[in-house]
């Protein structure tokens, strides 16, 4: 049960596996039998040899041949995160010389000395994402053999092995990382709504340096946290520590900042944030919003103040640039124009928090209205990319002609259309061929000559885009 409890509640949600090590083989088929009893059978499975004189039950259960040994051994099973079996059981197979990275626990209930035991220990030890530590668990009492083998060793080899001291210093550390990350939002009450705190908290990470040094802190109290958990000393901080965890993952919605993602935590100190989110009831603060999506009026209204709103609406108007702008780089190259003023304006005090929330809005409706724009001029979505093309020579080439410019517009989409072929912005002939004919229609309107060959390599830019 001690092996069950400890699995289940400190390795098995991290996505890790581990290896029980028997004294001999009689003890390892009592090792199955008793985890079967608590366990799925399918999470263990012993690794041992089966001869012909052992007992028959053994011999059904248990005998493999040299293929299927090697294929339980890892290779395909307990190497795959995906595969049920977590527990391999074994008396002396896999001890050594097997490599299995996603292990991070070996529970030891066998004597084993010098080399053998520190060649066993180490396969706890190998690297995996997310895995901060290797951890052995001693039933037998190996310290003296431990201490034997270590002799062998110089102190620097023996570096990041870690003690029962180490334990106390990484307590120690445990406080001052909590001190770091807290510190960011000493200036907040935390006392008010849980919705305008956490909005204030998310504001504060609005820099970007800000937000590295944060989850620089954040990380080493996360890594902590994992390693110590679920000893008492974590107890007083783990308050702070979901409150932390909830800000960082508003702000990686917010600032559309992946590299706040709760994925680079060990997936035990994800599962306590996401739950606290959940007990909270926050999901709809920290969600991201989207000035395109058909629930963006009741999605911002669960944001809060207007201060909190703005945020959230100036984010998502920053994402639907930065993602747009390549398929019309005039229309949103002038959204970004607008953007950008209206937050110098805001910055400067001009305006009260109100105000800056409807102009934001005004821009997400300039937005929305690109495709009721185009349909007016009757062009479609591709067309009217190409007539905002022109946006910077406009009367200079059309005049007061709008229909021209329309025209012109269709005229290019129709040349690309026809020459397009299967990977044709691959292919340097096709693309040679369009720039020729770009070139025929853009001096039938005496384009300036000098500004010629950079609009006709934008054109083909877009082309690619949309096309």
């Amino acid at each position: 049960m001690d092996i069950v409890n400890h699995f289940m509640t400190k390795i098995g949600p991290n996505g890790f596996k581990a290896q029980v090590v028997s004294s001999e083989r009689k003890t390892a088929v009592m090792y199955k039998e008793a985890l079967d009893k608590f366990i799925e059978p399918s999470w263990s499975e012993i690794i041992m040899t089966v001869n012909n004189d052992d007992p028959l039950e053994w011999k059904k259960k248990y005998r493999r041949t040299a293929q299927q040994e090697d294929y339980i051994s890892g290779k395909e099973v307990f190497l795959n995160p995906a595969h049920p079996l977590k527990l391999l059981i074994v008396c002396d197979k896999l001890l050594t010389g097997f490599d299995a990275p996603i292990e991070q626990v070996m529970y030891m209930d066998q004597r084993l000395k010098e080399h053998t035991l520190l060649q066993a220990i180490a396969r706890t030890n190998r690297p995996y994402p997310r895995k901060n530590f290797g951890l052995v668990v001693d039933y037998i009492g190996v310290g003296k053999e431990l201490v034997k083998a270590l002799a062998i060793f110089d102190k620097e080899d023996l570096r990041g092995l870690f003690s029962v001291d180490d334990i106390k210093k990484e307590i120690a550390y445990l406080k001052a990382f909590h001190g770091k990350a807290i510190a960011f939002f000493r200036k907040v009450r935390r006392e008010g709504k849980p919705q305008d705190v956490i909005q204030q908290c998310i504001e504060i990470l609005r820099p970007e340096d800000f937000r590295a040094e944060f989850e620089e802190a954040f990380r080493a109290l996360a890594k902590s946290i994992d390693i110590l958990m679920p000893d008492p000393a974590v107890d007083p901080y783990l308050d702070d520590f979901k409150f932390l965890g909830v800000i960082r993952e508003g702000a990686r919605n917010l600032y559309r900042d992946e590299r706040l993602s709760l994925e680079n935590c060990s997936k035990k100190v994800e599962g306590l944030i996401h739950a606290h989110i959940l007990d909270t009831g926050v999901e709809e603060i920290l969600e991201p919003i989207d000035i395109t999506a058909p629930d963006f009026e009741e999605k911002l209204e669960a944001k809060g103040s207007a201060r909190a709103k703005a945020s959230h609406v100036e984010q998502a108007i920053r994402d639907t640039i930065k993602s747009r702008i390549p398929e019309d780089p005039r229309f949103y190259e002038s959204l970004q124009d607008k953007l950008e003023f209206v937050i110098r304006e805001d910055r400067a005090r001009r305006k009260n928090e109100a105000e800056f929330l409807k102009d934001l809005l005004e821009i997400k409706k300039d937005e929305e209205e690109r495709g009721q724009a185009a349909k007016e001029k009757n062009l479609d979505s591709d067309e009217y990319a190409f007539y905002g093309m022109f946006a910077p020579y406009g009367e200079g080439l059309f005049g007061e002609d709008d229909k021209k410019r329309c025209d012109l517009a269709r005229e290019i989409v129709l040349r690309i259309r026809n020459k397009r072929v299967v990977d044709w912005t691959e292919k340097e002939d096709v693309k040679k061929e369009m720039r020729r004919e770009f070139k025929d229609l853009l001096r039938k309107i005496n384009f300036p000559d000098e500004e010629l060959e950079l609009f006709v390599r934008e054109l083909i830019e877009l082309a690619e885009k949309r096309f």
